[in-house]
């Protein structure tokens, strides 16, 4: 069973231009173009300007994509001091503050920069959340997809809508269309009865990085590097 996942986003044009404006330490090209470390910023400015255009061609999707909703787990960059105190000393306090230092410093420098036009239409504060917002769509959602294309770190719609799991149902990749045009495919994995969840792999990575980039944590021993200290988190806070 064969289906299409769509478009990616994350186009090296956008990202270049993005970049351009951010002409500041890590914001820039290695010697060969490829993007460094600081690839995220320009897609997270690309996803955020869209995010404050409600006519954007994209809206459909990015109605899909995490926000702040009252009541409702968030994702590390949405918590408030108290539940970043929580991990004081664990290595997950050292993952934690790493992205949230990442945003902050990306939000600084669209605001100045790349997105310095919305801020004066939308305001600091509308600019800075949907740069979060955007982060923790790529976080939790993006893909790196170096076969046909080095792209970076791309959304791609549907394909990003499928949980995690160690045994994935789909696998998926580049395919060339009848038109000889790439297209990304997700393929099931063997046979599939009616009514099963189709799932990937997010990848092998430590409890802290999954609970900080996803919001969750396998179950215990699923990955080879499982501990307990998110897991003990956890019971902490359903408990607060």
């Amino acid at each position: 069973t064969m289906f299409l996942v769509g478009f990616t986003w994350g186009d090296e044009p956008t990202v270049c231009a993005l970049l351009a404006c951010c002409d500041e330490g890590d914001y820039a090209f290695d010697a060969g173009g490829a993007l460094q470390r600081w690839e995220r910023a320009a897609t997270a400015g690309f996803v955020a300007a869209h995010l404050l255009d409600p006519s954007s061609f994209f809206a459909p999707y990015l109605a899909t994509l995490p926000a702040r909703t009252a009541g409702l787990p968030q994702h590390v960059l949405w918590w408030d001091a108290h539940e970043v105190a929580l991990l004081d000393g664990t290595t997950a306090a050292r993952e934690c503050a790493s992205i949230r230092d990442e945003v902050d410093d990306v939000c600084r420098v669209l605001r100045d920069g790349a997105l310095s036009s919305l801020v004066a239409a939308h305001g600091d504060g509308a600019v800075d959340e949907a740069v979060r917002r955007a982060f923790a769509a790529l976080f939790s959602r993006s893909f790196d997809l170096p076969d046909a294309f080095d792209l970076g770190t791309c959304l791609v719609p549907l394909l990003d809508c499928l949980q995690h799991s160690a045994a994935p149902s789909v696998r998926y990749g580049w395919g060339e269309g009848e038109g000889g045009e790439s297209r990304l495919e997700g393929r099931a994995v063997g046979s599939l009865a009616a009514g099963t969840e189709l799932s990937i792999s997010y990848g092998e990575h430590p409890d802290t990085v999954f609970g900080s980039h996803y919001g969750f944590v396998p179950p215990l021993m699923q990955q080879p590097s499982s501990c307990y200290t998110v897991l003990r988190l956890g019971d902490e806070l359903a408990d607060s």
